[in-house]
């Protein structure tokens, strides 16, 4: 029983940790697009993406 307590006691710090990576990771992924679609923005303009609509 004071095992599984302890196992519950370590269980926040690794979740914590868990978010903390997928959300940097998940950051990460938005700033590489970001700046993929700035640095190629004369093909990939806005106005051409919604005239393929």
């Amino acid at each position: 029983m004071y095992k599984g307590y302890q196992d519950l006691d370590h269980l926040p710090e690794h979740l914590l940790t868990y978010v903390v990576v997928k959300m940097l990771f998940l950051s990460g992924m938005v700033l590489l697009l970001w700046l993929y679609f700035n640095s190629w923005e004369q093909p990939f303009s806005y106005p051409y993406l919604f005239a393929i609509d």
